[in-house]
């Protein structure tokens, strides 16, 4: 490789990528060391220890690199070897059932250090292992002095043979179990002890051998059956039991049970069944003994903790029930209350609209009454009558009509004043009205506000006589909150032509509220351009509170006052759903009784 390019024999990539840079620092003064996986074309994939080192001419000056390469590879394997190792080893450690305790001797050998405590170990003695390594095993368990087994440590650390500790009782101030251990020693001197808890196996024992002690003078049923499913003893206590399975001492046990001791015996592992005997419950422990050849059964009555887990029951679905119930109780309330607090704010703004109305009327009264008296004097005064012989001049008849015209807009004024305020006249009995005649009167209200902001209304009247029994007024209100909500969507979709169509007539059938059938129904609908109600909070539009107008240009009550009008109100139903272009809103009213009564009123816009 003498005389050639670096570049040349590692390649232009790796040279400008990874080795010029460093070249570039130990040229600069600053001597560089690294490790790295190589790829030789000879010698394959190989892990390198790297050092490059400046060297200097006599006058000081860098003169060139010294590159010193050394092959580490083994190293490295082993090493990685070692770690895989390690972790193998910690997961085996942590995941073995049993308790594992590491030891390593103190330089006396009296006593032992905690060098690793397995997650068992941990679970076993309610203690975390960042509070046992590195610490004295006396230290950390006090009653291990007493429990023999630090004996047992110092033996096997002095002899190297492994002992078996039998199971021993420990006890200190925080512990109170049975272990038995297991200990050897490693080949560096550490030792290692081996423990499983044997506190639930001995307590059991212990159960066990005071019931059996004394097994007639036992109150509880206890029996004992060989592999065969002979039963050969039954104490007093065991009557209901034997009564049950039909036999006696010296019988073979019925299948099932027999079935149940065999397998106990078999296995050597005791089982606890519950079983119904009639209106009996028991709690059947099957106890194998396979060094004497039988098991034995340890019964206790328990239909007492039965029938008071039943009762626990029933009450707990009864007070489950009630709280469902109240919960109910409580929205509904709450509901009511709202619903009647919104109807409270609905009165008084209609009854403050009322006496404002009353108050512009007051004053407008006194006006158009002069006015009409003025207009009254100038007729009088510049229009000269005529004669049979002389016609009435120009100026006479213009003058007139003018006066007529004036005449008719104080007319309408004073009209239109009457119309307000019978419009914010809360009705009290319900009356009989021509459904038509509403939607004209309601229109003709804001006709001049559409007009100016240059959206068309269109009125389709289907059938001009649809007689309604209700409140008109009330109806009207909800007519002016379906048209001022479809006035302010049409102005913010800026839609380029306003258009507002309302369509009158009836239907064969329709819905009174709550789904209720009825003969037939007035229905109003009411269709803008305005964009539509988006799908997400369609179905929300007319809960209480509920707006999608910025700041304060909406309170959210108005859709609710207008269903709570159409369906408590008037029995009727409103819906609402999206078009092509728009909202749709649809009004249905059970038709009056022609019985009863027919509609009244103009079915024509009046005037």
């Amino acid at each position: 490789i003498v005389g050639y390019r670096v570049a040349d024999l590692f390649g232009q990539e790796l040279f400008e990528q990874r080795l010029r840079p460093m070249l570039d620092q130990c040229l600069a003064g600053h001597p560089v060391n690294y490790e790295a996986w190589f790829d030789f074309p000879a010698h394959g994939r190989r892990f390198m220890n790297v050092s490059y080192h400046p060297y200097r001419d006599n006058f000081g000056t860098i003169a060139g690199v010294v590159v010193v390469s050394r092959d580490m590879t083994e190293l490295a394997m082993v090493s990685q070897a070692l770690q895989e190792n390690e972790q193998r080893f910690r997961t085996l450690f942590d995941a073995m059932p049993a308790g594992v305790a590491v030891y390593r001797p103190t330089v006396d050998s009296k006593d032992f250090i905690f060098i690793d405590f397995n997650k068992a170990a941990e679970a076993s003695t309610n203690t975390p292992g960042t509070m046992v390594v590195g610490r004295l095993v006396t230290e950390v368990f006090p009653g291990i002095v007493e429990m023999g087994l630090l004996s047992v440590l110092q033996r096997v650390d002095q002899t190297g043979r492994p002992e078996v500790h039998s199971v021993s009782p420990y006890q200190d101030e925080h512990l109170q179990q049975w272990f038995k251990n297991y200990v050897y020693k490693l080949p560096n001197g550490e030792l290692v002890a081996i423990f499983e808890d044997w506190t639930e196996r001995k307590q059991a024992e212990a159960l066990i051998e005071s019931m059996a002690r004394f097994p007639n003078e036992n109150p509880y049923p206890v029996l004992r059956v060989t592999p065969d499913g002979t039963l050969i003893f039954a104490n007093a206590g065991a009557k209901p039991l034997l009564d049950a399975w039909a036999c006696k001492v010296g019988d073979k046990l019925p299948d099932p049970q027999r079935r149940r001791f065999q397998e106990v015996i078999a296995s050597g592992c005791h089982q606890i069944i519950e079983e119904a005997l009639g209106r009996q419950y028991f709690s059947l422990n099957l106890v194998p003994f396979p060094a004497a050849g039988y098991a034995n059964l340890y019964a206790m009555d328990i239909t007492p903790l039965k029938l008071a887990l039943a009762q626990l029951e029933e009450k707990n679905q009864i007070i489950e029930n009630i709280n469902r119930d109240l919960g109910r109780l409580v929205v509904e309330g709450v509901q009511e209350i709202r619903n009647r607090d919104l109807a409270l704010i609905h009165q008084s703004r209609q009854a403050a609209m009322g006496e404002m109305i009353n108050s512009i009327a007051h004053q407008w009264r006194q006006p158009l009454n002069a006015l009409s008296l003025t207009l009254a004097n100038i007729e009088s005064l510049s229009c000269a009558p005529a004669t049979a012989e002389e016609a009435p001049s120009a100026d006479d008849v213009a003058l007139r009509n003018k006066v007529a015209k004036a005449y008719d807009i104080i007319h309408q004024m004073s009209k239109t004043i009457d119309d307000f305020r019978r419009f914010f006249r809360p009705d009290k009995i319900p009356v009989p009205f021509n459904l038509s005649a509403i939607v004209w009167e309601t229109t003709s209200l804001i006709e001049n506000t559409f007009t100016h902001l240059g959206i068309k209304l269109d009125i389709r009247v289907e059938d001009p006589e649809v007689p309604i029994m209700g409140y008109p007024n009330e109806l009207a209100q909800t007519l002016l909150i379906l048209l001022s909500n479809a006035k302010d969507a049409i102005q913010e979709s800026h839609a380029p032509s306003g258009h507002l169509a309302i369509t009158v007539g009836r239907r064969a059938r329709g819905h009174a509220g709550a789904g209720v059938a009825t003969t037939g129904a007035g229905v109003v609908v009411v269709e803008d351009n305005g964009g539509g109600i988006p799908e997400e909070i369609l179905d929300r539009i007319f809960d209480p509170y509920f707006t999608t107008k910025e700041g304060s240009h909406g309170t959210g009550i108005g859709l609710h006052i207008a269903r709570t009008i159409v369906e408590q109100s008037m029995q009727g139903h409103l819906t609402a759903t999206n078009t092509a272009s728009g909202a749709r809103f649809e009004i249905q009213l059970p038709l009056l009784d022609t019985a009863e009564g027919s509609g009244s009123g103009e079915s024509s816009p009046p005037g």
